[in-house]
């Protein structure tokens, strides 16, 4: 996926605009502006053309989507074909711009836009809440990262009341993954140790493993007939729900949701987390101490 800016402002304002709320005007690769040309419309098929000379490829207008929250924005690429979007993130309601006919229409670009409003819906679907509170994963790998390298996962995984006590603890091994169909499926085992996560801690440092991700967040987690759900809150990034379960029972819980169906996917935290960085031009924090500055992992271990 390639991101461009298109936008009526000029290019100096564009940047000015986008450098005053933290986001790097250069991640966007290729762009159309006010001082391209006077007319709105005009603009997408500039984009294209520019966008055909940076990469190399003919790219189709249905295969470009815009993104806006006026109708103008919603319009403006009609005549080349381009799918549009439409978010009333602006003075312009889902109504309004559904009405222009977007593909997809949301209330803001956030993976979930409404965590209390979606937990509320599978409750009302008959959910079971069975935990909310704090959940703290510590990922390990020995230095040389041969466990990353095979995709396996070895974590350390703690369920903390609001209290900070220990509810539940494990360990975990997670083999490699891989898809069936549009789901995700990998092998696990997984032990208790809630009698003294701390030492079991120590025992894999002693035997030479290193700590290569922190992961923690606010989370809600549902039983929902044969499947798990969990809405997550992290430090700094964006609300995510993970479904688990057969695959019927991960459908029935999508419907609960009410959420689009194609912004289930089976991708890793990294690309959510990518996505969230494009977006707002802030670093990601999945940690209270990458939050705080006191640690910083590379991502790609999440």
């Amino acid at each position: 996926m390639t991101l461009g800016l298109l936008t009526g402002n000029l290019v100096d304002g564009a940047r000015a605009k986008l450098e005053a709320v933290g986001i790097d005007p250069d991640i966007f690769v290729v762009g159309a502006y006010g001082s391209d040309h006077e007319l709105r419309p005009e603009l997408p098929a500039i984009a294209q053309r520019r966008a055909r000379a940076r990469l190399g490829v003919d790219i189709a207008g249905p295969d470009i989507v815009v993104i806006g929250d006026t109708p103008a924005d919603l319009q403006c690429g009609r005549d080349i074909g381009v799918r549009a979007i439409g978010v009333a993130t602006g003075r312009y309601t889902t109504d309004d711009l559904a009405a222009q006919g977007a593909v997809a229409v949301f209330a803001d670009l956030r993976v979930v836009p409404d965590l209390a409003v979606v937990r509320r819906r599978v409750e009302e679907a008959g959910a079971r809440r069975t935990f909310a509170g704090r959940l703290e994963d510590r990922r390990y790998d020995r230095r040389d990262g041969s466990l990353a390298k095979r995709d396996h996962v070895l974590r350390i995984r703690i369920y903390r009341d609001d209290d900070g006590a220990a509810r539940a603890a494990s360990v975990d091994w997670k083999g490699a993954s891989s898809l069936n169909g549009q789901y995700k499926q990998r092998e696990e085992l997984s032990s208790d140790i809630a009698g003294d996560p701390e030492s079991f801690a120590q025992i894999l440092e002693e035997l030479g493993f290193i700590v290569t991700m922190q992961i923690d967040r606010d989370i809600w987690q549902y039983d929902l007939q044969s499947a798990v759900v969990r809405f997550e809150r992290y430090p700094r990034m964006d609300d995510l729900v993970e479904v688990e379960g057969s695959p019927q029972g991960i459908e029935r819980a999508i419907l609960a949701l009410g959420l689009p169906r194609d912004s289930f996917t089976a991708e890793r935290l990294p690309e959510f987390v990518r996505r969230f960085e494009a977006r707002t031009g802030q670093p990601a924090a999945l940690s209270d101490g990458a939050l705080s500055g006191a640690v910083r992992y590379d991502v790609s271990n999440a």
